[in-house]
């Protein structure tokens, strides 16, 4: 955005220049017409005011860019001891766990009881099908996800919380921990998840509550985790 400010700047100038340049040529003659003069002067007069007003929007962009926040990407570790699997990022906070880069949320209350049936390991599950679907379709070499639990300062009960959810993942996964205030830049979705995500992580709520309504005892125990 700032290249392109400055080139149109850098264009202005140059016009600017040559208006300069014909208005001299023209005072410069005997016999010059006022009426073209004039024209250019207004000319010269208007591109001034563009000018103008293309480096205070410079001088804008450049003094926001100062004040944003640099952003973070998190991803594998390549090296010897690393992995080059796609990760599927939960983002651990004092309200939940943020599935990214779809931004869907499950609150520590509907991760309970923990089993294969909850909505963060059945959204773990959808998400492993997704992405191994659309590897196969891009042509790339098919690896297997694995879970990512990025913990916030204020996300550490969450964290154990979804540690227990995901007791029934039959795969390996990962955590680092993260600063409050870090901004994190994830790498764009696979078109049309969030909404497939959503629907998963809703229909598994509602069969938790239907487990907890049919068992008395479990709801119990359930009102004592909230507890």
């Amino acid at each position: 955005a700032l290249q392109h400010v400055e080139d149109h700047l850098r264009r202005l100038q140059e016009e600017l220049a040559g208006l300069h340049d014909k208005l001299k040529r023209l005072e410069s003659e005997d016999f010059s017409d006022q009426k073209e003069q004039n024209a250019v002067q207004e000319q010269a007069d208007a591109l001034r005011k563009q000018i103008d007003a293309k480096k205070a929007e410079l001088a804008a962009q450049v003094d926001a860019l100062k004040k944003k926040k640099p952003a973070f990407a998190i991803i594998p570790y390549s090296g010897r001891n690393g992995t080059s699997r796609r990760p599927i990022y939960l983002e651990c906070r004092a309200d939940g766990v943020y599935i990214q880069p779809e931004g869907v949320l499950i609150e520590p209350k509907d991760m309970f009881p923990p089993g294969p049936s909850n909505p963060l390991a059945s959204a773990l599950r959808m998400l492993r099908n997704r992405y191994e679907e659309s590897d196969r379709d891009q042509g790339l070499a098919q690896q297997a996800p694995y879970p990512l639990l990025m913990v916030r300062p204020d996300g550490v009960e969450t964290y154990a919380i979804a540690r227990k959810a995901i007791e029934s993942w039959d795969d390996q996964f990962g955590y680092e921990l993260i600063d409050a205030e870090m901004e994190l830049a994830f790498p764009p979705s696979v078109p049309g998840t969030k909404e497939l995500l959503q629907q998963v992580v809703d229909s598994s709520k509602q069969r938790q509550r239907a487990l907890l309504a049919a068992n008395p005892k479990l709801a119990r125990e359930y009102a004592l985790a909230l507890d």
